[in-house]
């Protein structure tokens, strides 16, 4: 039996609907490109919240920053804070815990260093007790000079600069100063002429062919 054509009918959109005589088999729909995996359509996410680039940080035009309370800061760090936030593009909220950061960083440095000016002071003091010039049993004596050399010469702030720095104990400072005080103890300079055989008097010692007067 002869096969009948498939027919094409206009429908009411103006459009075709293609018609099969009964017993046949439509034809097979033409085959649709696969689009590569490459090309496969992605999800996007513009528009939405994820998509979004972060906010930048709001800048202020003036930062206010506080130092820590008890902070051994000088009070130009926060200036110095300020300028290194303004160049950073940083907000005022992580510019004062930047701030906190270097207040505590050097409480710590400065507490360091106490501890190994403490531990430094007492290595020079024993260094000073075991010396064999001013050491041993004739330390204490010679440590009493020493003290009243400063006592007598030194300024208040000299006295400070050693209290502070432990320079104090060094030996090598001691045995300078304990030297001096030997020395003045040591140096009788007996006026000519006289029985009391005692030091000179300032005028003596400056004008000594002074006639004196009777």
């Amino acid at each position: 039996m002869p096969n009948t054509p498939a027919q094409a009918t206009p429908n009411a959109d103006g459009g075709t609907i293609v018609t099969t005589p009964a017993g046949q088999t439509p034809p097979a729909a033409p085959p649709q490109p696969v689009p590569p995996a490459g090309d496969a359509e992605k999800p996007t996410t513009e528009g939405t919240e994820t998509g979004k680039p972060p906010a930048k940080p709001a800048v202020p035009e003036k930062y206010d920053l506080k130092l820590p309370e008890g902070s051994l800061l000088e009070p130009s760090a926060v200036e110095q804070i300020s300028s290194f936030a303004k160049e950073q593009g940083l907000s005022n909220e992580a510019a004062q815990k930047l701030l906190e950061r270097e207040s505590k960083s050097f409480a710590s440095y400065v507490e360091k260093q106490k501890t190994e000016l403490v531990k430094q002071t007492a290595e020079w003091l024993e260094a000073a007790k075991t010396d064999k010039e001013i050491g041993g049993e004739a330390f204490g004596q010679n440590a009493e000079l020493a003290k009243r050399v400063v006592e007598r010469y030194g300024s208040e702030s000299f006295k400070k600069a050693l209290n502070e720095s432990g320079l104090g104990n060094h030996p090598e400072l001691v045995r300078f100063v304990a030297r001096i005080g030997k020395a003045m103890s040591e140096d009788q300079l007996v006026i000519p002429g006289t029985q009391s055989g005692g030091p000179k008097s300032a005028a003596d010692t400056l004008y000594p062919n002074q006639p004196k007067e009777q």
